[in-house]
Parts: C-alpha cells; structure tokens; sequence
C-alpha cells in the first residue's frame, strides 16, 4: 500500500470500520454480515442506515463460510458490502490462503466491497495469516482493517489503521478530519515502536497457543464441545447437549462461581446454544476456572 493515500490511521478498529461503511454506503444499501459476528458489526451498519444481512456459519462447518451459501445470498440480496472477521470472535476460526482464493474466487464476480477486519492477524497458531487483499486481483475491491489492540496487546491506545483503494481511503479520510481530526499522537508513537518487538509478540504467541491447547482439552473432557481455535484468543463452545438457555448459564455461572463467559446470543440469534470463553489470562486462572465449571455443571446435573 501507498503510505501517502492508501493508508489512513485510525482510533482503533471500529472507527475505521465506521468510517467505511459511511463512505461506501447509502441509506438502505445492503450489508452482509458473517455470523457468528463481533457485537459491534449490525450496530455500525445500523447506524449508517443500512440494512444488514446476516450470512450464518455452522458447528458442524467450524464456522466457515459455506461457499454455496455466499454465492446464493451475494446473487440474491445484491449487498453494498460484506464484513469478514478472520481470526473470528468468537470462534477463533481462521482461514488458510487455499480457502480465501476460493471464497475470492465468488466475491471477485460480484460488485461488492470487502470490509475484511484482520485484527487479531498476528494471533494465529498454524499456518501465517493470510491477508485478502494479497490475493491476486483482491486489493481494490477490499478494505483491510486492523491495529495494536489484540497483537501487541494495546487495547487502550486505541489505534488501528486502514487499507484500502486511493478514492475510499481520500473518503475515510474526509470523515475522519471533522469526526476525530486524528488518532492520538501519542499512541501512534507507542504504536511505531511496537512494531520493533515482534519478539514480543511471538512469545505472546506462543503462550495463548499453550492455554489454547490446555481449555480446549479440558473443554472437550467436561463435555463442552468446540471448534479448536486456529487463532485469536476466543473459543466458543457449545451448550446443546445440557439443554439450557446461554445467556441463564452465563448468569448462574457468574453468580455462583464467578466466572464471566459471553452468552452466544450476543454474537448471533442463531447462536443461544453456545457461550464465548476468553483464554487472554493465566494459566493458572485458566486451570481454576475449568474447576469452577466442572462444579457448576455437576451441581445442576448437567
């Protein structure tokens, strides 16, 4: 990307996202959202007087887009737009350079622009991020956004960027200037010398990927199932076989052993069957916690 006008720095990752969408859409203009989905996704589309189209993945697809689904939903509801959050909250999934060249391979044919939030690309456990906008073709048709919160662990700096196409990037930018004037100073410092400790970010790395392994193995023997997570520091598990309610779980759970876990719902109507687990603390929480659910669900004979 150009520095000079493909790139504009941004408060965080959702500033950025707010400012694309209301520089490429109009009142009632379609937007595909892909579920289970950040919370803040529907809002901002909202907001910006869209109309959000939700593009629901499966349990039983590791929430992975359904390529049938996509081409169905893209012919049908001709949308503005669509969001892709890869690694995903909640599920942590991801997707390798073989399934992006195949899910671009449908998105190139279609006049729609590709809002692809990466921001926990640098938290992934197998193979490297790969980014959409590298794909051949791909760059002038996506607006990659992402920032420091998740990998450099700077959440409160609240600086992030966005990529895009020179005549989207002039737009943002023109929002940006009445709106925020421009992200702190100060933290698009902090910012520049994070980018020097990509050790620091490896180890860090390296640390979820051993509490990852760890909660879902223990996950899997209490008798939570979930997807492994292939990045970001989410995993979603699923309530189906103990028949209850997540968002009754998630409060009895916190009042009676408290531990804090996100009900799906919050991700997805569609998604009351399953909760969101953080595993961004210490091993040793890690290890307590999973006692404290164990308890829990043996308590109510689930």
């Amino acid at each position: 990307y150009n520095s000079e006008d493909e790139i504009l720095i941004t408060v965080g990752v959702c500033q950025g996202l707010d400012l694309a969408l209301r520089t490429i859409i109009d009142p009632q203009d379609k937007v595909v959202v892909v579920s289970p989905h950040y919370v803040a996704y529907p809002a901002l589309v909202e907001l910006n007087l869209g109309k959000v189209v939700f593009l629901e993945t499966t349990f039983q697809e590791d929430f992975k887009v359904n390529l049938k689904e996509l081409h169905r939903i893209l012919k049908k509801e001709k949308p503005r737009a669509i969001i892709l959050n890869y690694p995903s909250n909640p599920t942590g999934v991801t997707y390798s350079k073989e399934e992006l060249k195949r899910m671009w391979s449908i998105l190139s044919k279609e006049d729609v622009v590709i809002i692809s939030d990466e921001i926990y690309g640098e938290i992934v456990y197998k193979e490297s991020h790969t980014s959409l906008a590298s794909l051949k073709g791909a760059k002038s048709k996506v607006i990659l956004l992402n920032g420091f919160s998740k990998g450099w662990a700077m959440t409160g700096f609240r600086i992030g960027y966005a990529c895009g196409p020179k005549r989207v990037i002039e737009g943002m930018m023109k929002i940006h200037s009445f709106s925020m004037l421009c992200a702190p100073i100060i933290s698009q410092i902090a910012g520049e010398e994070a980018l020097k400790c990509w050790g620091e970010v490896e180890a860090m790395v390296k640390e979820y990927r051993r509490r990852r392994d760890f909660i879902v193995k223990e996950l899997d023997r209490i008798g939570l199932d979930t997807v492994k997570p292939e990045g970001a520091f989410y995993c979603f598990p699923s309530l189906k076989r103990y028949k209850i309610d997540s968002l009754e779980f998630a409060k009895r759970l916190l009042l009676e052993e408290k531990i804090a876990v996100v009900p799906g719902k919050a991700f997805g109507a569609s998604y009351q069957e399953f909760i969101r687990i953080s595993y961004a603390n210490s091993l040793e929480n890690l290890k307590e916690a999973i006692v404290r659910i164990e308890r829990f669900l043996k308590n109510y004979g689930l």
